[in-house]
């Protein structure tokens, strides 16, 4: 008898999961908004920027805010839309994704995503991730999108023309850290390369996060990739410590140290006995 009830909720569960994965393959897009309704302002803590980037790595054309171009908002019932229902107490901070159609009908609920660190940021980013555990089973490519017509081009161009849009988002240096972790990555496996793409992807990154003398790092989710002159020589790796990093780099090695809003690196020098000091600020 408990055989046969558990299958039950087997088919059923399957089915549930059938049935929104099909359902959501019809759209186009999702929207993301630049704000939820559980945080205090737009894209904090890099929120919105993580869920928009989350739904472009499992499949959907994703957009945020003013991103969406003029001729997908006049069909906004080929687009899904983002809920993201968070909560936080002394104990968790949940995440709770919803994917909905353009009459806020529910397509689908992720499972919920759940963390106990102390930092907002770090509990946020880690739930919505956990989040996406559920949504990265629905295995969702969506279609290309069209290309606009010919009248919806020149509807779009005048436009632009007439109000010109606005910066890019925060949401943009988020994918473009990501991009630029992946090549660090890369090159510290293998022969170094010059640098010249990187550099051409991380000229892209409007934001510099923090400064020392001819360094920079740029912040990734928890990573700090390294620049030297505006190349690309090393990244932080996480330690068992909390905040306290690895550092490794093509000009030298050493330890990370999260103080406040600034990073400070240890590193030893050869010869010398005693570490020196590299204490990066943000860029003022």
């Amino acid at each position: 008898m408990k055989l046969r009830f558990l299958a039950l909720i087997a088919a059923v569960l399957f089915t549930s999961l059938s049935t929104a994965q099909s359902s959501i393959h019809d759209y186009h897009y999702i929207f993301v908004p630049d704000q939820f309704e559980f945080l205090k302002g737009k894209d904090q803590y890099q929120v919105n920027s993580l869920v928009r980037f989350l739904f472009k790595k499992h499949g959907f054309n994703a957009y945020i805010g003013n991103e969406l171009p003029l001729y997908l908002k006049e069909q906004p019932c080929k687009g899904l839309y983002a809920d993201v229902q968070g909560m936080e107490n002394f104990m968790h901070s949940k995440i709770v994704i919803n994917i909905n159609d353009c009459e806020g009908n529910t397509l689908f609920t992720s499972a919920e995503g759940k963390s106990k660190d102390k930092d907002y940021r770090k509990a946020f980013h880690g739930a919505v991730r956990e989040a996406f555990i559920s949504i990265a089973e629905l295995n969702v490519n969506q279609f290309a999108l069209p290309e606009p017509t010919e009248e919806e081009q020149v509807v779009e161009d005048t436009v632009d023309q007439l109000d010109p849009p606005p910066p890019p988002l925060e949401i943009e240096v988020v994918e473009e850290k990501e991009q630029v972790a992946e090549t660090v990555e890369t090159q510290t496996d293998a022969t170094p390369a010059t640098g010249s793409t990187v550099i051409e992807e991380v000229e892209e990154i409007k934001e510099k996060a923090l400064v020392y003398n001819d360094y920079e790092l740029l912040f990734k989710d928890d990573v700090y990739v390294i620049m030297y002159k505006g190349e690309v020589i090393g990244k932080s790796y996480a330690s068992q410590e909390d905040g306290v990093y690895d550092i490794k780099t093509k000009q030298f090695n050493g330890k990370g140290y999260v103080e406040g809003d600034n990073f400070k690196i240890e590193r030893a020098i050869e010869g010398m006995d005693q570490t020196v000091t590299m204490l990066f600020k943000p860029k003022q």
